[in-house]
């Protein structure tokens, strides 16, 4: 799970052949794991780019590790999975963010322990430089889970809306 993180934060970290080998033959067997697999891998990819460094101390390594399951929270509603144009806004309140939004056809549903979702930080702003991206672990306060969409494939993978309803975030 941890192919492309640092050794140094628990992963093994291989080139980009190594990866696509990794995901190919897990292809060969099943879709539904190599979907979990892949986008485990884009939210430890996003701690690792944007992550603090205590973040990263903090996750990396259990996700790396494939003790705790990552999942990459973008789609919403009403935009879609086109991440410039998010609608999830947050308001600063002192050192932490306040929100009320969902989350839409979000891979790795309940298995998922971290979420890293894009937000909207500065609606004066659009695209990618008005927008954050937030670490939000499952079960904190105002955190829940909606429909679960049905899909004609991918079976293993059946994605839910997140609900964060008076979320507050570090």
């Amino acid at each position: 799970m941890g192919i492309g993180v640092s050794s140094d934060c628990g992963g093994g970290k291989s080139d980009t052949l190594s990866y696509l080998s990794a995901v190919e033959e897990l292809a060969r067997v099943c879709a539904s794991n190599t979907l979990i697999f892949t986008i485990d891998i884009e939210a430890s990819t996003a701690i690792v780019v944007g992550g603090s460094e205590d973040t990263t101390k903090q996750y990396l390594p259990a996700v790396a590790k494939g003790k705790r399951l990552g999942s990459l929270a973008a789609t919403e509603p009403g935009s879609g999975s086109h991440v410039f144009n998010v609608e999830m806004s947050v308001r600063a309140d002192g050192d932490h963010y306040l929100f009320n939004c969902t989350k839409a056809f979000i891979t790795n549903r309940e298995e998922a322990d971290v979420y890293v979702t894009t937000v909207r930080t500065n609606s004066d702003r659009t695209g990618p430089t008005g927008q954050s991206i937030l670490l939000i672990e499952r079960g904190g306060p105002g955190f829940s889970f909606g429909t679960k969409y049905r899909r004609l494939g991918f079976h293993a993978v059946s994605p839910p809306e997140l609900i964060f309803q008076g979320c507050r975030l570090p």
